[in-house]
């Protein structure tokens, strides 16, 4: 049974990376071009229905994008889309098609390619608003050193029950979203940065590398199994994270337009470690972590590696002070100003807190000003401890 829909599938001519990036457009049937109040007909809904099952959503008027779909967890080929179509009675239009791709290349005989890719180029080149920036970025992408200099771990014994090592790890902050704005966080360690593909809502953000005794225990009664667990509680860890480490998610969501169309639109979220650690739950807790003992030397020799980019790149004095100061000042006066809206609004018990907060912190910066005074530049790891979440 037909639905009076005509539909045609191109490659985006204009797409630069490895995704094929397949572009569907659809028209009322026997057109040739696209028709505005095509968006008025029974088939028009149905062949949007259709498309969104595939993962496909409306960027532009009738013009179809694959955004994803969670099901299929890949992008379906233009036999699939084309089959689906059909089948709820669309027909394919090569003419359709012919004038599409004509506007395309009527399109791109007017825009200098050189130029849009120079500017592309241009754009994916990394530049930092501040010293502070760098200095991170430069630690989460540092690449490993290479770990033949580290074989000498093969010659150390394994540690008995209750005996201490020392091992450096990387912090994350976990934040774990349920419905809504409301999240429960953790502190975790891990010997890789790299991101693990963690379930849907949760999200993770590295910190800093962490240094810390470990003890051994024998929690699981498992001869095959080495458990370690931190001497410093994750309370303590969280002092030594500075009240201005903050998190930036990009959630991306498809909002709804009106009764057929839906807009992508990406929505940032910030979160500063002030608001995060009241939403972590038990601070008593300590890093815990298991391994096997055949796979116990190549952990202590990822704990060298990381040993070697924290005095690389985390000990080293890379981040100006003056910067560090301006940052931590602008963060007091956002506080401040929360104050008086709190006040403003009412809000006396909400503004009493912030005050607390903006009093605690205003000292710590002086106190820091004191520390620093003499200095161009700290470490990441003075940024962290000499400013910790503390208060």
């Amino acid at each position: 049974m037909k639905i009076g829909i005509d539909f045609c599938i191109i490659d985006n001519p204009f797409n630069t990376s490895d995704k094929s990036n397949l572009l569907v457009f659809i028209t009322k049937e026997g057109l040739e071009y696209l028709e505005d109040k095509t968006v008025e007909t029974d088939g028009y809904r149905k062949a949007v229905s259709e498309l969104k099952k595939l993962g496909f959503l409306e960027t532009d008027n009738f013009r179809f994008e694959f955004i994803q779909n969670d099901d299929l967890n890949y992008e379906p080929e233009e036999n699939m889309i084309i089959s689906t179509l059909e089948n709820i009675g669309a027909t394919y239009s090569d003419k359709l098609e012919d004038n599409i791709y004509q506007d395309f290349s009527n399109l791109k005989d007017n825009i200098d390619l050189d130029l849009i890719n120079s500017l592309i180029k241009e754009a994916e080149t990394v530049s930092y608003d501040s010293s502070i920036d760098k200095a991170f970025n430069d630690l989460h992408n540092y690449k490993d050193p290479i770990t033949e200099d580290l074989e000498d771990v093969y010659e150390i014994d394994l540690p008995k029950i209750k005996e201490i090592i020392e091992l450096n790890l990387f912090i994350f902050i976990d934040m774990f979203f349920k419905e809504g704005e409301d999240f429960v966080a953790d502190i975790s360690g891990d010997f890789t940065r790299n991101q693990k593909n963690l379930p849907s809502g949760v999200f993770r953000s590295m910190v800093k590398i962490f240094k810390d005794n470990f003890k051994r225990v024998n929690y699981n009664k498992n001869p095959d199994v080495i458990e370690l667990i931190s001497t410093k509680t994750k309370g303590e860890i969280l002092k030594e994270i500075s009240f201005l480490y903050d998190v930036s998610i990009e959630v991306v969501k498809a909002q709804k337009f009106n009764e057929t169309k839906f807009l992508i639109e990406n929505e940032p979220k910030y979160y500063n470690i002030l608001q995060i650690k009241d939403h972590i739950g038990n601070l008593e807790e300590c890093i815990y972590f298991e391994v096997s003992v055949k796979d116990y030397f190549k952990l202590i020799s990822k704990s060298k590696s990381i040993g070697i980019q924290k005095e690389s790149k985390q000990d080293k004095e890379t981040i100006y002070v003056d910067e560090v100061v301006d940052e931590a000042l602008f963060f007091i006066e956002t506080i401040k100003s929360d104050i008086k809206s709190c006040a403003k609004n009412e809000e006396f018990e909400e503004a009493l807190v912030l005050k607390e907060i903006s009093n605690s912190l205003d000292k710590k910066v002086d106190n820091f000003k004191k520390q620093f005074k003499d200095k161009e530049k700290m470490s990441i790891e003075d940024f962290h401890s000499k400013l910790g979440s503390e208060i």
